[in-house]
């Protein structure tokens, strides 16, 4: 998924729980729910060859934007219903793990080739079963859905 579908998604889990101890662990499991969804990718051979894609890179900076947008906009937005500080918690824990992908972007950069993956970069490889163009389709529609959610969870 997007990083702006991850922080979007921690979002809501802080709108809908509401407890520190529980919402922060149950936004960062989500991260790897949402990775099992069939969703976005521009394909390629490897990850070097992806990361140096215009597309790709055109895409990645976009993707960053608006989730940088939504990281410092929703935790304002919803704190009538829930601390801002909960809702900041949980958007970066939803998107933390993808973390992992950004240092193996630079690297591939740095080194113009893949290097060997961690245990906890082949999970995650692993669990992203489905990651194909068409899956942008899966992304807006999500997208869609987490923003009517947290819309209406808003004003409670």
């Amino acid at each position: 998924m997007t990083a702006t579908n991850h922080v979007a998604t921690g979002a809501l889990v802080a709108v809908y729980i509401q407890r520190p101890l529980v919402a922060i662990p149950v936004a960062f499991v989500m991260h790897f729910l949402l990775d099992g969804i069939p969703h976005f990718r521009i394909t390629a051979k490897n990850d070097s060859e992806r990361f140096h894609k215009k597309a790709f890179l055109k895409f990645l900076g976009a993707d960053i934007a608006v989730a940088t947008i939504l990281l410092v906009t929703l935790p304002i937005i919803l704190s009538q219903v829930v601390t801002w500080w909960l809702v900041l918690a949980c958007m970066i824990a939803c998107a933390s793990p993808d973390l992992a992908w950004g240092w193996r972007f630079f690297q591939s950069i740095l080194r113009h080739s893949d290097h060997k993956k961690s245990r906890f970069s082949r999970f995650h490889s692993v669990i992203q079963w489905s990651e194909t163009p068409n899956g942008l389709y899966v992304e807006a529609a999500w997208l869609l859905l987490i923003s009517l959610l947290v819309i209406l969870n808003s004003h409670r």
